[in-house]
Formats: C-alpha cells, structure tokens, sequence
C-alpha cells in the first residue's frame, strides 16, 4: 500500500500506535504522500493523541524542528473558564458557521446541570485534555500541564539544599527518585522537582501505554534490561545525586529498601537522613495537601514528563480527621509510583521548611535545647559557643536554656 492521501479522524481515540504507524509508513513510501491528522482532545493521557498533542504543542513554540509537519491547534487558554462564552470561540474556529452558539450555551447550561457531562463540553467543544477520563483525579490536568518547564537547568541547583523521595518496585512498577528544592520567587516558595524513573524493558513491551517507548528513547525513562529492575543501579544514582547537593533527607517506603538504605547509609555515613515513611494515611496527608497546593498555584516547577503523567494519574482517598492518601487508578497500566515519591519529600518540607534547615543558627538552638558532642560532654548548642560544661549545667552566656 502507497497512498498518496490517508486521513486518520479523532485521533484522541486510537489505542495503541499500530494504525497510524502504518499510515505514515506508508504515505512516506510517496515524496508526496500526505497524512492528514484531525482530532478534538480526549481523555486519555497516555495515548497517541495526547502524545502528538504534546509534540505540536512543542513544535509551534519553536522547542523541536519538524520541517515535514505542519500544524494547527484551537483552543482554550490554562486560565479560561470553561463556562465562558469568551473562551468558546478559541476553540470553534467555526463559530457561527458550523458551530451554533446557541446551541453550545444550551449544552453549557446541561452540563453545569449535570457534572458527568461536564468532561464532554470541555473535551469536545473546548478540546482540553482530561486525564483517564478524570475519574477522581486528585489534581486539576490543565495545572498539572502548566507545571513543566522544559529549561529547568539541574545545575543550576548544585551545592543547593535538598529532599529526596524514593518509592521502589521489583517488576510491573516505576521505580522513581526525586529531589525536591525550594526558592523564594514572587513572594511565595517555589519548588523544584527532579525525577527519575525505571522500568523493566519487559514492562515497557508490555504497556499499551504509547508514551512510555517515547520517553525510553529520550531518555526521561530509564530502561533496565530483562523483567525486573536492579536496585544496585538505584542505589549509585542516589548516591551520586547525593554528593551534587546539600541533602537534607531521604524518604522511602521501607518496603523492598532495607538492603539498598543499609548500602547508603553506610557510604553517606549520614545515618539520620534515611526516614522510614510506611504508606499510611496519618504519614501521606500533609504531602498530598501540599501538593495540591503548589500545583494549584503554579509554584510546582519539573522537567520530568514522567512525573507530570504520573501526577495526572494519581488519585485520592480521603477518611475521618481530615486524612488524604495517594491511590492507585483502577487500570494498572497509569502509574503514580513518581507522584508517590514526591508526596512523600514533600512531608519532610512541611516537618521542616528547606530554607529554616539551611539558616545558620541550630533550630535545637532556637529552642533551647542543649547537644552532646563526640565526647558525650555538653556542650551549647548555638554553633558560636564551643564551651563544654558538666551534665546538667548551663553556658553561662546562655543562661535561660532548657536541658
């Protein structure tokens, strides 16, 4: 087959790549072989149209070169409301033509009427990206999108004060690290995120998930060979991330870990830094409340188009005493394992703020508390005052402390 003209309509839909690899093979055998893709957005986040929405996107704002597409998107802005009459025309190039805008302010009133059809006015008449169908997401997709930020230089962060989450898996999960540091901008706290993540080849063979291939190419997936992932490799990544920054802690499910935390708390000798965080409810909330927060606001800030999709694929459940923790989608192909990680950093940053830990005056110091040194003397804690004292006693130029 060489046609010289092949159409593929709704895009969004297509569930795997198979159809549209054959197209395009096939017109390229034609030096002047067309494909001509047409689509609305969908609701799939992991599927060939969002993967080319993705690259158009990247494409008209000069971030790759592609001298054999040409392309052309209507849509709404990140801040539009979606019930705005404004906002609709973006996105109907046709208005008033093909697209009666009578009849879409009918379907808007149906649809703030009825929430499940909230996702199909904002699908098919504003063509915005819902992620999975936007079954119980925990964040907004759109703010989750707004949160990359492909020049986002890694050494620019160097010597800088850091926290690291882990989440491991052996075969059919991410296993993903990220490093987490914070910034003053704009009056508020921004954060910087670093992630990265494997998988098994076999997985990624396996996955109908489109993306995860594209991303193994550009290297934003780290593919380990045969069906499970060594955690000797996991290890020596930490460790060499470990030495570019000023880390503070790590955070890890203590579940397959303990070998590979033993390993780095002996090469680190940083014995302390290594905290246990068991995936429960009371351990998860005030990450997740965190993350909803910066993402909303526009202060979460990543390079890691990995960590995005496993962001628009998490979940939430939420129990009694205001609890909130991660859960899993129902399909087992959308991964939150890099989602994961981040909420359990971002537990150590609300224990302990980044900027507090990195002042130059002790916190124990602040409050009164009184340190032993190598020796088992004491000794003030304030990092100015070197006098050893007897157990029990007081500097005397810092009178007032508490033992």
């Amino acid at each position: 087959m060489q046609p010289s003209l092949a159409v593929l309509d709704e895009v969004h839909a297509a569930r795997g790549r198979e159809l549209y690899d054959t197209l395009s093979t096939a017109c390229a055998k034609r030096s002047s072989g067309l494909l001509l893709m047409v689509t609305t957005a969908g609701n799939d986040s992991s599927g060939l149209g969002y993967e080319m929405s993705e690259f158009v996107s990247q494409l008209l704002n000069q971030e790759v070169e592609a001298d054999t597409f040409f392309a052309l998107v209507y849509g709404t802005d990140v801040k539009d409301e979606w019930d705005d009459p404004v906002a609709w025309r973006k996105a109907n190039p046709s208005w008033g033509v093909s697209v009666d805008p009578v009849a879409l302010e009918a379907e808007c009133k149906t649809a703030k009427l009825m929430p499940g059809a909230r996702n199909a006015f904002k699908i098919f008449h504003l063509s915005q990206w819902i992620a999975n169908g936007a079954d119980d997401t925990f964040l907004d997709f759109n703010a989750v999108r707004a949160c990359y930020s492909k020049d986002l230089c890694e050494e620019e962060f160097a010597d800088q004060p850091a926290v690291f989450g882990c989440d491991l898996a052996s075969k059919l999960d991410l296993c993903s690290l990220v490093r987490v540091h914070t910034r003053k901008q704009d009056g508020g706290i921004h954060f910087y995120v670093f992630s990265t993540n494997w998988l098994p080849s076999k997985a990624v063979a396996d996955s109908n998930v489109a993306a995860l291939r594209t991303w193994a190419e550009t290297k934003q997936l780290v593919v380990t060979p045969g069906a499970t992932t060594s955690q000797d490799d996991i290890e020596e990544e930490i460790f060499q991330q470990w030495q570019k920054c000023k880390a503070r802690d790590l955070n890890y499910d203590p579940s397959q870990a303990t070998m590979m935390v033993t390993h780095l708390k002996n090469r680190t000798e940083a014995y302390d830094s290594f905290i246990e965080v068991t995936q429960f409810a009371r351990n998860m909330t005030d990450g997740m409340n965190l993350l909803q927060e910066i993402v909303a606001d526009g202060r979460l800030h990543t390079s890691s188009p990995v960590l995005l999709w496993c962001l628009s694929n998490l979940r939430a459940q939420h129990g009694g005493l205001h609890f909130v923790w991660p859960v899993r989608p129902k399909d087992r192909q959308l991964k939150i394992d890099s989602a994961v990680s981040l909420v359990m950093a971002l537990k150590s940053i609300v224990a302990c703020p980044l900027e507090e830990s990195n002042q130059q005056e002790s916190v124990y110091a602040r409050r009164g508390i009184i340190l032993l040194d190598d020796n088992y003397r004491w000794k003030c804690a304030y990092p100015s005052c070197e006098v050893t004292i007897n157990r029990g006693e007081f500097c005397a130029d810092h009178q007032g402390g508490s033992q």
